[in-house]
């Protein structure tokens, strides 16, 4: 299945254990397939 992952799923997934970080999981497992943009990632980075 494929995604986009927003900046607010990003960085509750990375600070806590809820389903958003069972959602980057399943990314980084191969289980979904994350199409998020680059302009999101960026955004991540300046929020963490």
């Amino acid at each position: 299945m494929k995604v986009v992952i927003d900046t607010n799923v990003y960085v509750s997934g990375i600070l806590w254990n809820g389903n958003e970080s069972k959602i980057i999981d399943m990314c980084m497992d191969g289980m979904l397939e994350n199409h998020t943009s680059i302009g999101v990632l960026s955004e991540v980075e300046r929020v963490l």
